[in-house]
């Protein structure tokens, strides 16, 4: 076992911990630049992001200044703000890093001090419809999630080797909602637009999750139930919308004339991503979500939201937990006194 104090950087020249950051004149516009955006996003309450959309805001706001090529140094430039303290590191989304933290309280003391922070009540409850939304691109999905906690959606992520597992989880929560409270659900779908996407991994989703509960494909020999009882056994039922990148935004993003000729074609071509030709879209750049300006991703997941859930509800609801969590944090007060000075529950 060696100590980490007896480690010495490597020599390879990236600066490791919390260090200064002087950048090279012909470095400082861009960090000036990226700063200016960093707290634009922010006053926009459109945070967190990550390099590649950084990247892409340069891009589209600098025209013919910044390339693709230039991501990776622009990744750079982002790490060394946040080492020097000059972006706070919330403001940054990792699209690589998973964190299963152990984690607990000291005593029933400190528990009962501060577990009413946690406290939340349950803001689907009252919702004839409650909506999910669906994220492939790791790099946004902390923005969207962001979004999403406010208004008691859930926002969940994942590739194409997810597969049926991923699917069968939406396909439950779905069920459960249906059966219990006869609550329809709708999932909005956030993906790249490319070819690869759409038949790899957008349509084989939502594919999956038509198929657990409504025996979609002719193979089916069954569906999920809850207590015998299936989705078409409810007055409920469970949609998709796809919500961005569409096709539309796509060719607003596109940086030929040659993919946007072949973009309109593929609009065209039919009415949604299921009966429109996909091999049209042969040779087209993929467009990354990221590319999106986040205020505009935000303010587009919060309107196709507030579109379908109840807003008066959901306003009410909250009002009540605001009220109940005051209760309760004064409730737990005395009980978290009477511990801390020895006595008994």
């Amino acid at each position: 076992m060696k100590p980490l104090y007896t480690i010495n950087p490597n020599g390879s020249g990236v600066p490791k911990g919390l260090v200064p950051y002087t950048p090279y004149a012909k470095t400082k516009p861009t960090v000036t630049r990226i700063l200016d955006l960093y707290h634009r996003l922010h006053e926009a309450d459109a945070l967190p992001v990550g390099p590649r959309t950084v990247g892409y805001r340069l891009k589209e706001t600098y025209v013919g200044e910044y390339t693709k090529d230039d991501f990776g140094r622009i990744e750079k430039i982002v790490k060394r703000l946040a080492q020097s303290g000059q972006i706070p590191w919330e403001w940054i989304s990792d699209a690589s890093a998973v964190t299963f933290e152990s984690w607990g309280w000291s005593d029933p003391s400190s528990f009962l001090s501060g577990v009413h922070r946690r406290y939340r009540r349950d803001r689907t409850g009252r919702q004839a419809t409650v909506v999910e939304v669906y994220s492939e691109a790791r790099e946004s999905s902390a923005l969207i999630r962001q979004v999403c906690a406010d208004r008691g959606v859930t926002a969940y992520s994942g590739g194409g080797s997810c597969g049926p597992n991923l699917a069968r989880k939406v396909a439950d929560r779905a069920l459960d909602r249906a059966v219990d409270h006869g609550q329809s659900t709708v999932i909005l779908g956030v993906c790249d637009f490319d070819q690869p996407g759409i038949r790899g991994v957008l349509r084989p989703h939502i594919e999956h999750v038509a198929a657990f509960l409504y025996g979609t494909d002719p193979k089916n020999s069954h569906v999920l139930a809850s207590g015998g009882i299936a989705v078409e056994d409810t007055d409920a039922t469970v949609s998709f919308e796809h919500l961005a990148l569409t096709p539309e935004m796509a060719r607003d993003l596109a940086e030929t004339d040659r993919d946007r000729d072949r973009i309109d074609a593929y609009i065209g071509s039919g009415r949604d991503i299921w009966d429109r030709d996909l091999d049209l879209l042969d040779g087209v750049q993929k467009i990354e979500t990221e590319a999106v300006d986040p205020v505009h991703l935000r303010d587009q997941v919060v309107q196709a939201i507030e579109d379908i859930i109840d807003l008066e509800q959901l306003e009410r609801v909250v009002g009540e937990e605001r009220a109940e969590r005051d209760h309760l944090e004064s409730q737990l007060q005395v009980v978290s006194g009477a511990l801390a000075s020895g006595g008994a529950l």
